[in-house]
């Protein structure tokens, strides 16, 4: 939110009284300037927030592809999840970034940095709204240092949203531990099929005991690949992180939302202290 409160009225007469006190000859000269110059900063203020949503709804829909997804899911059915899950349950948290957030970051999107992205957009966007607005106030006769001091005094403030995708992590931790249960079929399934193969008198032999080792990784892997479950965790994955794009992009703390706000609050003051007050 902006600092101006419920004092934008007072800041308003302030500026445009020491506009007409300081500058009326010019105010007249460019009376019939003014609002056309105010429509095609508006403009330009519209078209650039289009712009910067539209970058920002692709690059959340590139992260969220099914392929990252699917890898995602993958990672997570993995068997070095299951060791990592384990060793962690023997160990304790190590207090760090969780090993399903690590996987997220790799896989389909670092949160830590898209909220460093977020946060340097908005005050680069603002910069330029604030830039663009002080023009068109010089314009109409304030003086520039004083309008640049008022802008920068009353920026709006912007905290980007934090843990969005917590319950997708939530969700992915769920499914990698209910995973186990396909692991522990796989393993079962392969060493029985594996004692099928072997001749029995083979059981008791160091080459009997290779060759059914061998022969268990060999079909355990062939089984895993064939029943791997990325593209399904994929899909059960899906709704969870549309839910924290939409969280991220136009909820309350959204960066489309704070765009919007900070851009219409400079369009409507423009025209209500530049457009109006000429207007009287």
């Amino acid at each position: 939110m902006n600092r101006f409160g419920n004092n934008w009225k007072l800041v308003a007469a302030v500026m445009l009284t020491a506009a007409t006190a300081g500058a009326t000859a010019h105010a007249q000269q460019t009376a019939a300037t003014l609002p056309a110059k105010v429509a095609a900063a508006n403009k330009a203020s519209g078209a650039r927030l289009e712009e910067r949503s539209a970058a920002w709804r692709r690059r959340l829909a590139s992260h969220g592809s099914t392929a990252n997804l699917t890898a995602f899911g993958s990672a997570i059915a993995s068997e070095q999840e299951k060791l990592t899950q384990g060793m962690e349950l023997l160990a304790g948290p190590s207090g760090g970034r969780s090993r399903l957030d690590q996987l997220l970051a790799q896989l389909v999107v670092d949160d830590q940095v898209l909220q460093r992205d977020m946060l340097a957009e908005f005050h680069a966007f603002q910069e330029e709204l604030i830039a663009e607005s002080v023009r068109l106030y010089v314009a109409a006769g304030l003086d520039r240092k004083s309008t640049v001091n008022l802008f920068a005094y009353y920026r709006f403030k912007y905290a980007p949203p934090s843990g969005a995708f917590g319950p997708l992590l939530r969700k992915a931790g769920t499914l990698s531990q209910v995973d186990c249960l396909r692991t522990g079929v796989i393993w079962y399934g392969s060493h029985q099929l594996a004692k099928q193969l072997l001749p029995p008198e083979d059981d008791h032999t160091w080459t009997g005991f290779l060759g059914r080792l061998v022969a268990d990784f060999a079909m355990s892997d062939a089984a895993t690949e064939l029943t791997d479950p990325g593209r399904l965790f994929a899909e059960q994955l899906e709704p969870e992180f549309k839910r924290a794009e939409r969280e991220l992009l136009t909820g309350d703390d959204g960066i489309l939302t704070a765009l919007r706000r900070v851009t219409d609050w400079h369009i409507a003051t423009r025209n209500k202290q530049l457009l109006h007050h000429q207007g009287e």
